[in-house]
């Protein structure tokens, strides 16, 4: 069984838990914010068996891709936020957390030493907790992006079962969808999440031809990545046709 779930917003997070229904075929996405400031959500966790499967964002976007750039005092606040982050991830069984890290901005090898440090300075912090996914973008950013090498070579650096790779898939991006067979031969079982970036109406995106070519392929795989829905709404009335829509998307998809 693959394992999937759901973006929900800290503004509508009630409003989302009731759409999705008790016990629900997927877990969640769940922003840093929320786990940080509710203590109803805990609460909700921790009486409904909510499995969370991601926490985006781990540090925020100003800041993640900059992370080697920072002078050391800012660097090491920064550090420690990120193993703050991992731990609270622990404490309600996350399975990943993922950040940008500005992989396409590296311009020599120093870049990519200095990032796999501050991966192993929060891990030595927060010793257990979710896998860190390092997030690139499907497509790429632009032709001559060298982002999906050198995250595996990232992953290869550093070396820990806790340092992985998620695929943010922007499905109404304009460039041609790379078949995920190519995206896997180069990122291998470093790819633990895949998260699909919903902007388009719903329920339509959901059926798009994109999610159903990822569907088949991750079923073949010997070791599957997690599966996230990421869609952001302004408006709490269009939440119970979305995980409608979710549900019946992962069952018939991903078997669940």
């Amino acid at each position: 069984m693959i394992a999937c779930g759901v973006r929900i917003e800290e503004e509508f997070w009630q409003e989302a838990l009731a759409a999705a229904g008790p016990r629900p075929c997927y877990g969640f996405e769940v922003p840093v914010a929320l786990l940080e400031s509710s203590a109803r959500f805990a609460q909700c966790c921790e009486l409904g068996d909510l499995a969370l499967v991601n926490i985006p964002e781990a540090l925020p976007l100003e800041h993640a891709p900059y992370l080697d750039e920072c002078p050391p005092a800012i660097r090491r606040g920064l550090v420690q936020a990120l193993a703050a982050t991992l731990e609270l991830g622990r404490c309600y069984g996350a399975a990943c957390a993922s950040l940008d890290l500005g992989l396409d901005r590296i311009r020599g090898r120093l870049g990519l030493v200095n990032r796999a440090e501050i991966l192993e300075e929060a891990l030595a912090v927060a010793a257990d907790g979710p896998v860190l996914c390092m997030q690139i973008r499907v497509p790429p950013r632009f032709p001559l992006s060298r982002e999906w090498r050198l995250a595996r070579e990232l992953v290869n650096m550093v070396g820990s079962p806790r340092v992985a790779i998620a695929a943010n898939v922007v499905i109404h991006d304009i460039s041609p969808q790379p078949d995920p067979a190519e995206v896997h031969s180069i990122l291998g079982d470093g790819l633990r999440l895949v998260r699909f970036l919903l902007d388009g109406s719903i329920p339509e995106c959901l059926a798009s031809e994109t999610v159903q070519r990822w569907a088949e392929a991750i079923a073949g795989w010997e070791s599957p990545p997690a599966v996230v829905f990421s869609a952001r709404f302004r408006k709490a009335e269009s939440l119970p046709a979305y995980h409608q829509a979710v549900a019946r998307t992962v069952q018939t998809l991903f078997g669940n």
